[in-house]
């Protein structure tokens, strides 16, 4: 009768865990159809920012080939790659040889048609085929790029974050990213998804030992970002938060 009892308990818990398992891979399939959707449609628009501070100046300009590096795409270390550097504050320089651009930072300047992107094999790379290749590495790299694309669009400067649940660390606009210090670390969340308070506590702790404010970027189901600056975060009291304007 004992055995009876634990067998039916270890099928019970392989079901839960399979039932747990098909819901998070149907999460997956969904919300990547949905981020594949939306990429479709940014990378199709028409219509040129012109708050971004490095606006095209000359349309007839070639665009820049880099190559796909896992999770970074790297250009040659030449006149045009350094203007995106020392100007429009883009990538890293790497041995004084190559910029190095993170993937948002890559498919921000392929929406803009300032780089071509180019496969192992030689062929260039859609932003669609750009995202499905990160994507099994890094599930949230859609709302990471709809938050970086938005602040860009902003006039702001963006780099990555620290990790530990920081994604991005945001400068003034108009700073000087080698002399002045980023005012915000950003973290990004998905509507509908579960919030983990003992990562927002360490976060919290963080940006006050760092003297940075934080930042909430929202991202809804339609793409949409609305962001919230914590001015206090007690997990024993009441959260107080302000919808700000950027």
């Amino acid at each position: 009768m004992k055995n009876s009892k634990n067998i039916i308990i270890f099928f019970a818990c392989e079901i839960f865990k399979y039932l747990i398992e098909f819901e998070r891979r149907v999460n997956l399939e969904i919300r990547w159809k949905r981020s594949e959707k939306c990429a479709k449609a940014i990378m199709n628009e028409k219509k040129k920012d012109k708050s971004e501070a490095d606006q095209d100046q000359n349309q007839s300009e070639d665009p820049i080939q880099g190559k796909l590096d896992k999770d970074r795409v790297i250009l040659p270390l030449n006149d045009p790659s350094r203007v995106l550097y020392n100007q429009s504050y883009y990538g890293r320089v790497v041995l004084d040889e190559f910029l190095e651009l993170e993937i948002n930072e890559a498919l921000m300047l392929l929406e803009r048609q300032k780089i071509e992107v180019i496969n192992k094999d030689g062929t260039k790379l859609t932003a669609e085929e750009i995202l499905s290749k990160v994507y099994p590495q890094n599930e949230d790299i859609w709302n990471e790029y709809l938050v970086y694309r938005d602040l860009r669009r902003r006039g702001y400067i963006v780099r990555g974050g620290y990790g530990h649940g920081i994604d991005f660390r945001l400068y003034p606009r108009g700073a000087n990213r080698n002399e002045d210090v980023a005012k915000y670390f950003v973290v990004i969340l998905a509507e509908g998804e579960p919030v983990y308070l003992q990562l927002f506590d360490k976060i919290t702790e963080e940006s006050i030992i760092a003297r940075k404010q934080l930042l909430l970027a929202i991202v809804d189901r339609l793409g949409d970002v609305t962001y919230y600056k914590l001015e206090q975060l007690q997990f024993k009291n009441n959260k107080l938060r302000q919808n700000i304007d950027l």
